[in-house]
């Protein structure tokens, strides 16, 4: 209980085979989780580590004990919990690295400001301070989705043919294109799941004119809101704290870009309500997900009743960020 009498949230951290992270994030969903956050363990490569919270230790404990059913049993082991007060993020926060996306643009935690400033002249410096919010722009999940950014927002610097993917090291790799089309000229975007902001922040100051982030998370909102004032973007970023299952697309609009990232489970959910979004000739940008886990979840988005073209899916560090263009309205 907290000093009003309340019940305290608590963040659950357990490790979980690579390999059972799906099923894992699934029931965790499933058992009422308000939000997870995967980690690489260095030392582990074939364990994750997820954080996951709760809106009390009662609930932490039903989703645990469900998750060691036999029915449903996934391999799993309880390495902490804590009582979120800000002070388990200050570690993140202050050890977070400085990211490099192609030569456009650099993200920087916020304390690292006046170190940044000046010292990437030709690229677009976005600060960000995850607060309680995934993430930096570190993870690679975010680093796929921000690099999609680069290539398909405002004036890209042509790759060469034969030159290496910027973060793959693999290549070449062709450049987003439709059958020799010019690519349309982004104006707005919405990134689905928008925790601290990065994404569509990012969006914004690479010349994107408007963009709307959405999260079922009210500390996700607080930090993009956050963020965007800190990133002098504020007016041109619309906040909804909900989840996109429960709006319809009156209530949203549609988008020549959406960005998602967000765990396997809930793109699959929303995989309809994602393409829906998505602009006959825009473009939708996944991540969140691990290599092995896109052959499984491909058909929700390619096997529909758009016509989608995938553009390319890169790789970084095992994880998967397909990025997939609308050719043709819905029909019907």
């Amino acid at each position: 209980m907290n000093e009003s009498g309340q019940p305290q949230n608590v963040i659950v951290e357990l490790v979980v085979p690579r390999s059972a992270t799906d099923a894992a994030v699934g029931q965790l969903w499933m058992m009422g989780t308000t939000g997870i956050e995967e980690r690489d363990l260095v030392d582990q490569p074939d364990q994750l580590m997820l954080r996951a919270g709760f809106d009390n230790a009662t609930a932490a404990d039903d989703a645990l004990a469900a998750m060691a059913q036999p029915a449903g049993a996934v391999p799993f082991q309880e390495v902490g919990r804590l009582t979120p007060d800000g002070s388990e993020l200050e570690p993140a926060n202050r050890f977070a690295a400085t990211v490099t996306v192609g030569d456009r643009l650099v993200v920087a935690p916020s304390h690292r400001r006046a170190n940044e400033e000046g010292h990437h002249a030709s690229s677009t410096l976005v600060t960000i301070d995850a607060a309680r919010s995934f993430g930096h722009g570190g993870h690679p999940t975010t680093q796929l989705a921000l690099q999609a950014l680069v290539e398909l927002v405002g004036p890209a610097t042509p790759r060469m043919p034969g030159t290496p993917d910027e973060l793959t090291g693999e290549g070449p790799k062709p450049e987003p294109s439709d059958g020799g089309q010019k690519l349309p000229t982004i104006t707005s975007m919405i990134d689905v799941g928008c925790g601290s902001g990065v994404v569509a922040i990012s969006a914004l100051k690479l010349g994107v004119a408007r963009a709307v982030g959405i999260d079922t998370n009210i500390d996700a909102i607080n930090a993009s809101r956050a963020n965007a004032i800190a990133n002098r973007v504020e007016d041109r970023l619309g906040l909804v704290h909900n989840d996109l299952a429960n709006l319809t697309i009156g209530q949203t609009g549609t988008f020549p870009l959406v960005v998602a990232n967000l765990e396997a489970p809930i793109l699959e959910v929303l995989a309809s309500r994602l393409l829906d979004l998505t602009q006959p000739g825009g473009f939708l940008v996944l991540s969140g997900l691990l290599e092995e886990r896109w052959t499984t979840l491909a058909p929700s988005f390619l096997r529909t009743r758009r016509v989608v073209q995938p553009v390319r899916t890169p790789v970084l560090d095992g994880w998967i960020s397909p990025v997939l263009r609308l050719t043709e309205p819905p029909s019907g």
